[in-house]
């Protein structure tokens, strides 16, 4: 709800204020299977009369929070929500997620079982999936981009899968 109502959240960043909103409004969908678009008064009134989200406001179902009264009246949330919806920003970065997920699926896929060396020892050990950890250094990587390339599956899914590629031994 912090995310929906600020835009931000101390772990994560945004290109914008509308798609940090945008990414608000997605895990609460995600989390809760339901979808009260950007109006916050509903979201609030939810998450208070089902209390299985871990939702924290003392606040009761009617009765609104000063950071819910703040973001509405605030005409930089509101362009950012006007923003969010003319640009359908939640429909992209749902894409996102889904292509991500597939991404990481065909990775693991790819990878699961596979002979791969560590890039920081060198050291070949036999993969259970695409995410692992060398069990000579302790080194947390990924065999599909050992390099920690964050855009790794934006790359992945535009090649069609033909098994692990070269980037590392196998």
């Amino acid at each position: 709800m912090r995310l929906l109502t600020s835009g931000s959240a101390p772990t994560m960043s945004f290109t914008s204020l509308a798609e940090g909103i945008a990414r608000g409004r997605l895990l609460l969908i995600k989390s809760t299977h339901q979808d009260f678009g950007y109006n916050l008064k509903a979201w609030h009134d939810y998450l208070a009369t089902t209390k299985a989200y871990a939702y924290r406001s003392p606040k009761k179902p009617g009765v609104y929070s000063d950071s819910i009264l703040r973001s509405l009246d605030d005409p930089t949330w509101r362009d950012a929500v006007h923003i969010a919806e003319s640009t359908s920003i939640l429909e992209r970065i749902q894409s996102e997620d889904r292509d991500y997920r597939a991404a990481v699926i065909r990775a693991d896929l790819d990878w699961g079982g596979k002979n791969r060396k560590c890039p920081k020892c060198d050291t070949t050990f036999k993969s259970i999936q695409d995410r692992g950890q060398c069990p000579q250094c302790r080194f947390d990587f990924h065999a599909s981009h050992p390099d920690g390339n964050p855009n790794w599956w934006r790359e992945e899914m535009a090649e069609p899968s033909d098994g692990p590629k070269s980037r590392v031994g196998r």
